[in-house]
Parts: structure tokens; sequence; C-alpha cells
């Protein structure tokens, strides 16, 4: 059984009726392909979700709208011990909110980069999947934001090519 971390912000949360996370349907679809996995993280969805195939929604995630990498770094060590170590980890636009608040983009790489060494240091088999950020909300959208995550993207890309080695992904 694969255990599953869904990490990051809002996109990760998810706040039903203004917007929703991914995980729902990528449960979904993974069910459907036959996967056999557990999401795992330290929150929990109070939403209710419809069944499939008389399954409940498994709302184990690691969401936290509106946290920077920072504030992402800072509480991965006791995250990682509370629900031990994930075989595969996804994390959603590092570094987003970060840009929507100005703050630095070389901080917000270096702790990306630190949170995937954490990640690799606990698991050395871990597979991370990093979400290329997606251009925000239309009323904050301008164009030194969407150069900025132009910019992440780039840079996310490298450090995935950096990172990647023979045990991990």
């Amino acid at each position: 059984k694969n255990a599953i971390w869904p990490l990051g912000a809002s996109r990760v949360e998810g706040n039903p009726n203004d917007y929703y996370s991914y995980r729902y349907d990528l449960w979904k679809m993974l069910l459907d392909s036959g996967w056999i996995f557990d999401y795992v993280g330290t929150q929990t969805d109070e939403f209710d979700y419809p069944k499939v195939d008389g399954i409940v929604f498994d709302s184990d995630h690691q969401g936290h709208g509106g946290w920077t990498s920072q504030d992402i770094l800072e509480h991965l060590d006791d995250w990682i011990h509370a629900i031990d170590t994930p075989d595969i980890v996804l994390i959603s636009s590092p570094g987003g909110n970060d840009a929507l608040e100005g703050l630095s983009m070389n901080k917000a790489i270096s702790n990306i980069e630190k949170i995937i060494q954490k990640i690799q240091s606990y698991n050395s088999h871990a597979m991370i999947i990093i979400e290329k950020m997606a251009p925000a909300k239309s009323d904050v959208m301008n164009d030194g934001l969407g150069a900025r995550m132009t910019e992440m993207n780039t840079a996310l890309s490298g450090i995935c090519v950096e990172l990647s080695n023979d045990k991990s992904t």
C-alpha cells in the first residue's frame, strides 16, 4: 500500500463551494486504476464527499491555506514524525503564496530545495511530484506575478533535475 502525502497550501486543503482541492478527483482516478494507497497527513476534511463504489473518501492531507514555503519547511519534521514517512509526496504549487505575498523568490527556491532534501532524508526512495504553479485568480494576477510564476516554474524544473537520483525521483 502506497502512502501518498498531499502537501502544500490552499490547493491541497481546498474550501468547497469557493474552490476544491484536487485530492478527491485524484482519489477517484487512483481507485479506478486499481491503486492500493492511503492518503496521509495530519489534516482531514470536514466536507462530505460522495462515496465511490461504497468507499468513503480518504480525506487525510497536509494542506494549509495561505502558508508559504517557509511555513511548510518549519513544520515538516513534526508532520513526518506524526504520519510516518510517505512513499509518494505531492507538493502543490510550492512558492505560490511566497509570490502572492511578494516574498523573496531566492528564499522560496532555497526553502523548496530544503523541503525536498528533508523528505529524501526520511525516505531515500520517495517519489516527489511537484505541481507547477498555475496563474492565480484573475483579480490578483498581473504581469509581474505572471513573470514571477514563470521564473519559479523554470527554477522548480531545475531543482527536480538536480535533486532526482537513482533512488528518489
